[in-house]
Parts: C-alpha cells; structure tokens; sequence
C-alpha cells in the first residue's frame, strides 16, 4: 500500500520549476531467505516474516535556466532525496544476519531487523583500538564479556545532486557533483 502527495511548479516560462514528494508505503507478506539448522539438506530456506516494511520520504527537484543567449546558455538543477525504511508490527523479537570476516570476526553476524529498526542497522562488537601488543580490544561488559550492540545505520540519511550545463555555440559542457 502506497501513498504519494507532490506538487509540481514553474515559473518565469519555465526558467524555474520543480517539484516536491513525499511517500509512504506500507509493505507485507515479506520474503526473507533464513538459514536451515543442521543436518538439513539445504543451507537455506525462504520464509515469511511477520510484519511490514515501513518505507516513507522526500524527494526535491529544483531546475533553472540562468542564462538563455543565442550563442551561450546555462542551467543548473539541484535534487534531495531522504528516505527511511524501517519493520513495523514485527512478531518476531529480532533477526540477526550477514556475517563478517576477518581476525576476530569470522562468522558474527552484522546486521539486526526488528520493530522500529532502518533496514541497514549495522550491529556486533564496539570496537574500541588496539591494546599495547596490537590486538583488537572490544567493548566489554561488567563480567568481561564483549558487548554486541548497535553500530550505525548503513543506509544515508539524504542523498543530493547538483548539475550544471553549459553550451557555448556548438560545445556543450556538462558536471555534476553528488554525495549521501
């Protein structure tokens, strides 16, 4: 289920125009490929999960025409996007998945669904620096054991661009710069 709001809008001829959105959408029935118990067959298997996906946004798109000559034109436009998905309704307490490799690492789980939580929530070990001798200290708790907890979020708060168009006769320059 989905529900979308936007305006778009121009002015002076259409030098400046754009438009705004904003999003909401509710998905169920979701798949999620889990890992089979040993001594099965398989390694793998698909299920569904309780719940839904909570996907809601913003997206912003500025355009403008600053200079229209005959021989020399340039336009520039800028676009803003944020958007957050997170499970709503979740039967299940939490998931743990994707696993990371390397010293220390190998086989501990990165990432955690659950109520509430942005897809993309990175969760493990706090990793605190290296000790005197150059190994890997982690967060500990009061009986010395390491703390798992949430890291981050993987997934951008906002995206944006900017562009900009030149024409100079026959020539034309384009760029555009980007970032999360």
């Amino acid at each position: 289920t989905q529900y979308n709001a936007g305006i778009d809008f121009g002015f002076w001829d259409g030098r400046l125009n754009g438009s705004f959105d904003y999003f909401l959408k509710n998905t169920e029935d979701l798949l999620f490929n889990n890992f089979a118990p040993a001594p099965t067959p398989v390694s793998n298997f698909w299920t569904n999960l309780d719940g839904k996906l909570q996907s809601s946004g913003i997206e912003l798109g500025l355009n403008a025409v600053l200079v229209n000559k005959a021989k020399f034109s340039y336009s520039t436009n800028i676009n803003f996007t944020a958007v957050t998905s997170k499970m709503t309704d979740f039967q299940v307490t939490r998931i743990y998945t994707g696993v990371a490799s390397g010293q220390g690492l190998t086989g501990v789980q990165t990432q955690i669904i659950g109520n509430d939580l942005e897809l993309g929530t990175w969760f493990g070990p706090n990793w605190q620096g290296f000790d005197d001798q150059g190994f890997d200290v982690f967060k500990k708790d009061a009986n010395g054991a390491t703390v798992r907890e949430i890291l981050g979020q993987a997934l951008p708060d906002f995206t944006w661009g900017w562009g900009h168009n030149f024409t100079f006769g026959d020539f034309d320059l384009s760029f555009f710069f980007n970032g999360q």
